[in-house]
């Protein structure tokens, strides 16, 4: 199992795709290709570590996890396109 920092770690790692959406909102611009690139590997990263916790997280919430991250992926394909 991740340590309590490891795991903090990883949710600082995808404090950049956070800000990208809030400045695609307030800006309503598309995504740059650099963007995209850094949006899909935090949701790799992510789905890194939702596996790595799948037997400490209950089936629900590590479903809508995943279900979260394939739609974020799909969004980011979307604007990006």
């Amino acid at each position: 199992l991740k340590t309590e920092t490891e795991s903090r770690t990883a949710i600082k790692a995808n404090d950049s795709t956070i800000e990208a959406f809030v400045k695609r909102a307030e800006t309503k611009a598309r995504f740059s290709y650099d963007t995209y690139q850094n949006v899909t590997k935090d949701c790799k990263d992510i789905n890194t570590e939702l596996r790595s916790q799948v037997n400490t997280i209950n089936a629900e919430n590590w479903t809508q996890a995943k279900s979260f991250v394939d739609r974020l992926r799909r969004e980011i394909k979307a604007a990006a396109s």
